[in-house]
């Protein structure tokens, strides 16, 4: 329809005409469907028209010939002139505003360009200032963190060391020494439990050294991937060298971890009072999470509330673990010698391995006469609470019948318990007040008392 509008105009028709016909093409095509000779009309006025138009063109064509022949040869010169004149000077327009364009945009990519030669140069210089800057903290930590490495590993044959490259900030891991090779790569020699402990060396010895230095450190499940001994000597460096107290300027550091080992290691700890130990309980994120102090106390608390609501069940797993968890600590505190498998292995530290331990070296001692227990302890050993031990709880535990035991019987364990770890200690009164000591060893206390 716009097609045919155009075209009824550029043949001059008169508008009324024009407007009627186009009108009645444009309604009738809008409204409806039209019919195939519909469109074959329209296609012939099309036809028609266009023929109009080429007919008008030519005519136009002829007039202007025929006045050029009429009009004399200079005034047609001097026209087409005008109309170059025109051509040429719509073109300098063009080009003077085209100039001013162009030297706004030069102007612009001149401003960019050294915007880009300043940032490049800033980046280097940054670049240069921080490799500088890590190369100097490098260095300034390499005999930290060797020695924490050393400390948490103990293989004095295993030696990493960091490389700085001198053109960027990457650092180069490479081993020093390697069971008697020396400058090589550790990416495809050093076990992961080896690079992590590399790793938290390197962090522990940067977060001492820095300058704002916080106040507290939080671990998450650091010893995944160490083996028990590794796991024990972190912690004892975190402890000692790391931690408050023992280390009045460093941070106080939190341990997160699911490990089993760890929590008998803590429990220890903070039965010893170095160490406050929570359980974390509960179903995060949708649910609650709880904390639960966790040490010695603990279990034997946790155990006498089950006996007292009658739930034996529920309290002799916790009875077990009280009772292996005083004989451990008794063995611990007094040196009493014991296996190789025994003290490397936990499925060796049962309850009767424990009991025949402490009371196999008390008899050892006091037939070499030099047993410090009093002779009260020694008999409440032998004829209280060793028997009562033994037939109450291990007896029945071993052929799995504890659940026969009634609460005021696993009550009295809990009670022997406690006595029996009594019976290894001295009252000292070296620090001005009298109070409990486990004694040094089976035949010497831990002071002149």
């Amino acid at each position: 329809m716009e097609r045919l509008r155009k075209l009824e105009q550029s043949v001059a028709l008169a508008p009324p005409e024009a407007e009627r016909i186009v009108a009645a093409f444009d309604r009738h095509f809008r409204t409806g469907t039209p019919a195939i000779s519909d469109l074959e009309r329209a296609a012939a006025r099309l036809t028609e028209l266009e023929a109009q138009r080429l007919a008008k063109l030519a005519a136009l064509g002829a007039r202007r010939t025929e006045l050029e022949a009429a009009l004399p040869p200079s005034l047609v010169v001097l026209t087409e002139q005008v109309e170059h004149g025109q051509r040429i000077q719509e073109a300098l327009a063009t080009r003077t505003t085209a100039l001013g364009i162009f030297a706004s945009r030069k102007q612009r990519l001149a401003k960019m360009a050294r915007w880009v030669t300043f940032v490049r140069t800033s980046c280097e210089t940054f670049s240069q200032a921080e490799v500088a800057l890590s190369a100097a903290r490098t260095n300034a930590i390499e005999t930290q963190y060797r020695e924490m490495y050393e400390a948490i590993t103990r293989n004095p044959e295993v030696v990493p060391t960091l490389q700085k490259d001198d053109r960027s900030e990457g650092l180069l891991l490479r081993l020093e020494r390697f069971y008697g090779l020396h400058d090589l790569s550790a990416s495809t020699l050093l076990q992961e439990s080896y690079r992590n402990a590399l790793a938290i060396s390197i962090f522990l010895s940067a977060a001492l050294n820095h300058k704002g230095a916080a106040n507290f450190m939080v671990l998450d499940d650091v010893t995944s991937s160490f083996d028990a001994g590794h796991q024990w000597y972190l912690m004892e460096l975190l402890r000692t060298r790391i931690g408050r107290p023992l280390n009045s300027d460093g941070p106080q550091v939190i341990v997160l971890s699911h490990d089993g080992l760890l929590e008998k290691y803590f429990d220890r700890m903070a039965s010893e009072g170095h160490i406050h130990h929570q359980r974390l309980q509960g179903a995060p994120p949708s649910g609650f999470v709880f904390a639960q102090t966790q040490d010695a106390n603990r279990l034997r608390q946790s155990a006498e509330a089950a006996l007292q609501a009658g739930q034996v069940e529920k309290a002799s797993p916790l009875v077990r673990q009280y009772l292996e968890f005083v004989l451990l600590e008794v063995i611990r505190s007094v040196s009493i010698p014991v296996p190789l498998d025994f003290s490397i292995r936990d499925d060796r530290k049962m309850v009767q391995n424990c009991i025949d331990a402490i009371t196999g070296m008390v008899e050892t001692r006091e037939r070499a006469g030099d047993l410090v227990l009093t002779q009260k302890q020694r008999a409440d050993l032998k004829s209280i609470l060793v028997p009562c031990l033994v037939s109450n709880w291990v007896n029945h535990y071993a052929t799995a019948s504890s659940s026969s035991l009634t609460p005021h019987v696993l009550l009295g364990v809990l009670d022997a318990v406690d006595d029996f770890a009594e019976c290894f200690k001295y009252q000292c009164s070296c620090g001005g007040s009298t109070q409990p000591r486990f004694y040094k060893t089976l035949t010497a206390k831990r002071c002149g008392c």
